[in-house]
């Protein structure tokens, strides 16, 4: 990867690579066109008043210095910028891959903007493990323990990430409470994750794993408390790799529901029509 620094990242205009042939080639990273300055004549007193106030608009809206995620939010600015200093800034182009199971680094990487999905791929087919959007982190149980990469990364859409050095990171967990609490939810969150999928997957046939996930992608539709929205869909192959079968097989179980009246198929979204309804059938299942 070819490392981008935070004043690169600050100018304007991007003119991105094509990807490369490979699924895993490195990451197409931008090439950024400098900033043109303003011609617009300022007394000297404006000019100071001008360049606090866009530094400070800077610091709270750029996504390029780590004060913008959640994890760094309430670190002093003085440290942030030295912790900026110490990353690697990545831009990533959509199906490039950032991180391979496979790699032996253990660095931590945060992620910016953008939506980043990690996999671990398996003889038959790649299984989807989750999704990490803006505010998210990942690589942190490389850093913890030593051991090697357990998945695959590749970013979702175009995506900006910073990549922090493993003992930089160590440091920062136990000198920095917010992020050493961001570093114990989200293992938490990801062992809770991981025994609900085993659980399901010993327990549950295809037909109600595919309930299962449906359910827990969908959000409450506002104007009726029944239904439930999934709003831009994964496709059948994504079903199929997020709950370990085959694509024919979500294809077959996702017409039965439409044809017995459980969803609705739109344009961008796929409407439960009675999430209550579903979320019994699935529960009588898992209590039989």
């Amino acid at each position: 990867m070819i490392p981008v620094t935070p004043q690169a990242l600050s100018a304007e205009g991007v003119d991105c690579g094509k990807p490369g042939k490979s699924a895993w080639a490195s990451p197409q990273l931008c090439l950024l066109k400098p900033r043109v300055a303003a011609s617009k004549p300022l007394d000297v007193a404006a000019k100071v008043r001008h360049g606090r106030a866009q530094s400070s608009a800077n610091a709270m809206m750029s996504p390029n210095t780590l004060a913008a995620h959640p994890c760094f939010k309430t670190l002093d600015p003085e440290s942030c910028r030295i912790l900026d200093r110490h990353c690697i800034w990545l831009r990533t182009s959509a199906g490039a891959w950032v991180v391979g199971q496979t790699a032996d680094d253990r660095d931590v990487y945060f992620v910016m903007t953008g939506r980043l999905r990690a996999v671990l791929h398996g003889v038959r087919q790649d299984l989807i493990f989750n999704d990490m959007e803006a505010g998210s982190f990942f690589g942190d149980l490389a850093a913890l323990d030593g051991g090697p990469r357990s998945l695959s990364v590749f970013a979702v859409n175009d995506s900006l990430v910073a990549k922090m050095p493993c003992a930089v990171f160590v440091e920062t967990v136990f000198t920095h409470r917010p992020l050493g609490e961001a570093v114990v939810a989200a293992l938490v969150a990801r062992n809770r994750a991981m025994t609900r999928r085993v659980g399901e997957l010993g327990a549950l046939d295809v037909r109600s794993r595919v309930h299962a996930e449906l359910l827990r992608l969908a959000r409450p539709d506002r104007e009726d408390p029944r239904r439930a929205i999934i709003h831009s869909p994964p496709n059948q192959s994504e079903l199929a790799s997020r709950i370990n079968t085959r694509r024919e097989t979500v294809s077959r179980e996702i017409n039965a529901m439409e044809r017995e009246g459980l969803i609705e198929r739109r344009r961008g979204a796929i409407v439960i029509t009675d999430a209550l309804r579903l979320s019994a059938r699935l529960e009588a299942v898992v209590t039989a």
